[in-house]
């Protein structure tokens, strides 16, 4: 897939992190700006999904299932909220 880009991106490091990366972008075949965007992105991926995505045990899954299908009846205060709302 070809990208049409448009946006430039500049981070100041170090030459000996500058030589790091240059050595692992080769190792990967990969220029070092191609090396540095395609890691930058995964790790940004991982990061969003890690903040936004919720993960439950089949266990807590199971449990959400089952109050949906089958909602417990509402304890009193939320009955008197209800009809505070409603008039």
């Amino acid at each position: 897939m070809i990208a049409n880009r448009q946006e430039r991106f500049e981070a100041r490091i170090t030459a000996d992190q500058r030589g790091l990366i240059a050595r692992a972008a080769t190792l990967e075949g990969l220029s070092t700006s191609s090396f540095v965007v395609q890691r930058a992105l995964a790790s940004a991926a991982q990061t969003v999904e890690q903040h936004e995505v919720v993960r439950l045990s089949e266990y807590d899954s199971r449990c959400i299932a089952e109050a949906l299908i089958d909602p417990p009846e509402p304890t009193e205060v939320v009955r008197q909220y209800r009809q505070s709302m409603s008039g």
